[in-house]
């Protein structure tokens, strides 16, 4: 399992929060997280590609990623 440390662009409400809450929620691969307005902390059968792609998806950018343990 991996974890990763990341800062995402285009956050800047509580709204914003539940809609990345839900982008992680809703992938099977992603077994946990915490999410604040500009960053968060996931974690689970996870790369940077796919981290990313979540982000985007989601409608923001990933400014950073960093791994974790």
């Amino acid at each position: 399992m991996t974890k990763f440390e990341i800062k995402i662009d285009g956050m800047g409400c509580q709204k914003c929060v539940s809609n990345v809450e839900k982008a992680f929620a809703g992938d099977s691969r992603v077994k946990g997280y915490e999410v604040n307005i500009g960053d968060a902390i996931v974690y689970g059968d996870l790369t940077e590609e796919i981290v990313r792609e979540i982000i985007e998806d989601a409608g923001y950018d990933l400014k950073s990623i960093k791994e974790v343990e």
